[in-house]
């Protein structure tokens, strides 16, 4: 895209969010590109983020914006090292959330025993097996295609897994979806990445928490409205935008009502399949802080996938590394986080944006000299 972008021969290139999806190891490719675009042509660049550790690595200055208006705009040395106001401050320090694991990891909620799966002739997943303990996350990591999302598909019975088993609450899930029982699909729900198509945007907040109230437990009338106002207590929304509709709340309203819709059915484990990823940081962050609380508060496990380390750091006790189908690493976050390394998961955890000036051309460098060393 970027070649595309320097064809007419621009005096200016606007890359508006252009890794924000992407896995970090794909990510630091792309930077590289970018960096190496602009250094060799003299374009002028517009970068616009969310990730001030990203955008350190291309910049030259940054301007930090807030609702329409410029919050602090310098250097990048100055606003990286020494930022003036304290938004600004909050946005270069949201890295640092850390959540110490679990001490016993030893239980099992949700275990996956030898698990193949595949879509047709094509095999993605390949003998996985990693367990959850209740009360608990684990955290599934690996970049796009690694098989993140299929494992939460064959746990949810959309993709009956052609090998191996799902074990849940001590009792083997049926492999495909209408093979479960009510409460089997009542006690395991999601929560997905993007809370705009997960709602219907012609029905209210109070009709889209309320649904599972009634589909799960036949709970109608007053004892709904009164549920319904609870759980917006629990994610900590305002009580009067129960009658509103999806598009006029923000991105952080949305997922938290994805979240208290997740909540309506009394679940044991929820799957969060890359919930904070289409978020700001700081909107993302409290959206990690608010899914802690609401983990000690009621018990409920999450198998969250994500390929942000960051966010893995912030939430897991445990930590499932997968590549092309396979699970590479796992056990207790620390444990994984912990060097030896294999060779992917070295990959992965050096291929993660610090804030730092300077990161960028250092890692580039490591993996040049690596590359000619071999």
């Amino acid at each position: 895209m970027t070649a595309m972008a320097l064809c007419p021969r621009p005096d200016l290139i606007v890359f508006d969010e252009p890794t924000t999806a992407l896995d970090v190891t794909t990510q630091i490719d792309v930077l590289a590109a970018i960096k190496r675009a602009i250094d060799e042509t003299h374009t002028a660049a517009l970068y616009i983020t969310h990730d001030l550790a990203v955008v350190a690595q291309v910049s030259d200055d940054i301007m930090v914006l807030r609702h329409g208006k410029t919050v602090e705009y310098g250097p990048v040395k100055q606003i990286i090292e020494a930022p003036r106001e304290d938004y600004t401050s909050r946005l270069v320090s949201i890295r640092k959330t850390f959540k110490a694991e679990a001490a016993d990891q030893s239980a099992a909620l949700l275990r996956i025993e030898d698990v193949d799966a595949s879509y047709g002739k094509l095999q993605i997943l390949h003998d996985v097996s990693l367990h959850l303990p209740p009360g608990q996350t684990l955290a599934v990591v690996g970049e796009s295609g690694s098989g993140k999302s299929t494992l939460a598909r064959v746990v949810t019975g959309l993709l009956p897994p052609s090998r191996g088993k799902v074990t849940f609450n001590g009792k083997v899930l049926g492999p495909r979806l209408k093979d479960r029982s009510q409460d089997e699909l009542r006690e395991l729900q999601m929560i997905y990445q993007m809370a705009d198509v997960a709602m219907n945007p012609r029905q209210t907040i109070r009709t889209i928490i309320g649904r599972p109230l009634t589909f799960y437990f036949s709970i109608r009338g007053q004892e709904k409205t009164r549920r319904v106002l609870e759980l917006l207590d629990q994610i900590e929304m305002k009580r009067d935008l129960v009658d509103r509709y999806p598009a006029e709340l923000s991105g952080g309203q949305k997922q938290r009502v994805c979240i208290a819709r997740a909540l309506a059915a009394d679940p044991k484990l929820i799957i969060c399949d890359e919930p904070t990823s289409a978020l700001d940081p700081l909107v993302a962050d409290g959206i990690l802080k608010l899914l802690m609380k609401l983990q000690s508060e009621t018990g409920v496990s999450y198998l969250f996938i994500t390929h942000d380390i960051a966010t893995v750091r912030a939430i897991a006790d445990s930590i499932a590394v997968m590549h092309r189908g396979k699970v590479v690493r796992f056990g207790p976050k620390q444990q994984v986080l912990s060097p030896p390394f294999d060779d992917y998961t070295d990959l992965l955890l050096s291929s993660v944006p610090e804030m730092e000036i300077g990161w960028l051309e250092k890692v580039l460098k490591t993996r040049r000299m690596a590359s000619a060393g071999n």
